[in-house]
């Protein structure tokens, strides 16, 4: 949900708002802390549709943290 939440609120078409991302840090933040506290075997026993979509939400939200986390660093 959380995830959802703020793809929902910052994400318009091809765009991001990654100062609306960084508003929501914590969020941001919590989601990737649920997502590492997850025990592997969980998710390697998931369909395999759903180990997709974990891994794209995973690596997606990580580039997130890292954009927020390093705006000088430009686009």
């Amino acid at each position: 949900a959380p995830w959802n939440e703020i793809l929902t609120a910052h994400v318009k078409g091809d765009r991001v708002d990654y100062a609306g991302v960084l508003a929501e840090k914590a969020k941001l933040d919590g989601y990737l802390a649920t997502l590492a506290a997850l025990d592997s075997n969980t998710v390697k026993s998931a369909p395999k549709a759903e180990r997709i979509a974990f891994y794209i939400n995973a690596y997606n939200a990580s580039v997130f943290s890292t954009i927020v986390a390093n705006p000088a660093a430009g686009s």
